[in-house]
């Protein structure tokens, strides 16, 4: 994979507390692993909002699955 421009990185920071990995991911056309491990080199967190949505989801995956 490429470097990161400027721009991506600038990217990162504005989208990676509140959205999705795998929507930054596709946006900026790299891996989830690539985001995830880019934003802890950067020191970069989810925000509350975001972390509450991802453990909604997982709930919701975990018990409402429709077998």
């Amino acid at each position: 994979m490429p470097r990161w421009t400027d721009s991506e990185l600038e990217l990162l920071r504005e989208l990676y507390p509140l959205e999705p990995n795998l929507a930054i991911a596709k946006r900026l056309d790299r891996s989830v692993k690539s985001i995830v491990s880019k934003a802890h080199n950067m020191g970069l967190k989810k925000k509350a909002e975001r972390l509450q949505q991802m453990g909604q989801q997982n709930v919701s995956l975990r018990y409402n699955r429709k077998d």
